[in-house]
C-alpha cells in the first residue's frame, strides 16, 4: 500500500508517471494506492491519472458536502444531514455508501 497525501501536489511532476504505473500495476498485482486531498482541489483536478483514480469509484469523504462531493465517485450521497464533526463521513464503494466515524 502506498499512501500519498495532498495528491494534487504531484499532478505536474515526475511523480505523476510513478503514480500512473502504480495504478496500472494495481489491476494485476496486489498494489494499492491511497490518495488524499482537499475535495475542492480534487474536483478541479483533470490529470489522466487522477481520472483513473476516481474511476475506481472507491473513497472516503470526510465531512462531505452532501450535494456535491459524491460526484467525485460518480454516486449520490444520502441526503440525511450529518453532524459536522471531525472524522465523520462516508465510505464510497462503487455506488454504495456507508456512514463512518474515524478515530483520528
Amino acid at each position: 500500500v502506498i499512501f500519498v497525501d495532498d495528491v494534487l501536489d504531484f499532478a505536474s511532476t515526475s511523480v505523476e508517471a510513478l503514480l500512473r504505473q502504480i495504478l496500472d500495476r494495481g489491476r494485476t498485482e496486489p498494489l494499492r494506492l491511497v490518495a488524499a486531498g482537499d475535495v475542492q482541489a480534487l474536483r478541479s483536478g483533470y490529470t489522466d491519472w487522477l481520472k483513473t483514480l476516481r474511476s475506481y469509484g472507491r473513497g472516503i469523504l470526510l465531512q462531505p458536502n452532501l450535494d456535491a462531493d459524491g460526484d467525485l465517485f460518480a454516486t449520490r450521497l444520502p441526503r440525511r444531514r450529518l453532524a459536522v464533526v471531525p472524522g465523520r463521513g462516508y465510505v464510497v464503494d462503487r455506488g454504495t455508501t456507508s456512514l463512518i466515524q474515524v478515530a483520528m
